[in-house]
């Protein structure tokens, strides 16, 4: 691995430095300058979402992360398909719990080796007490819970600061 990486590069390939120099075929042809060929990366996949930012008193709502997938074991603030006809009934079924009406607050980008996610984030604040959710999983989730809005404490990803961020809310380290 670290012959190609290091000495048989696509471009500027030292040769001299080549413990199998002598029984190169590209070099005996005289086409080291060309080979190896790099195939062009795919372009990465377009995933749009919305995100929920759900904020209660002092305290917002994130989602765990199920450990399996994209994410595993990271919290953030909920998030669906962008594509949902009635974002917020689809929030509300996800989280179990009444979202009040969304107000739309921006949109973040974040991209992933193959991935390029635009996420479309929406704030809702309950007046007055915290809301229950739903104590079972919905996939992808794990756990719901409303933290304090200093979650730094929490695994957030920097996809999940960005998202808060965009929503009014800065979570603090530790």
């Amino acid at each position: 691995m670290e012959l190609g990486a290091l000495v048989c590069a696509p471009k500027g390939p030292a040769c001299g430095e080549c413990p199998i120099a002598r029984e190169c075929r590209a070099r005996s042809e005289g086409r080291e300058g060309e080979l190896p060929q790099v195939g062009k990366k795919k372009a990465p996949l377009a995933v749009e979402k919305a995100a929920l930012v759900f904020v209660a008193k002092d305290r917002v709502l994130l989602g765990r992360r199920a450990r399996e997938g994209l994410f595993g074991g990271m919290w953030e603030p909920p998030q669906i398909d962008r594509s949902q006809a009635d974002p917020r009934a689809e929030f509300s079924r996800l989280v179990g719990a009444r979202v009040p009406e969304l107000e739309a607050k921006g949109a973040v980008t974040h991209v992933l080796t193959h991935r390029r996610m635009q996420i479309e984030v929406l704030r809702a604040d309950a007046r007055g007490r915290t809301p229950a959710v739903r104590k079972d999983s919905a996939p992808p989730y794990d756990a719901f819970e409303f933290a304090p809005l200093t979650a730094g404490a929490r695994g957030l990803s920097t996809l999940a600061r960005k998202v808060l961020a965009c929503g009014g809310i800065e979570p603090a380290d530790g």
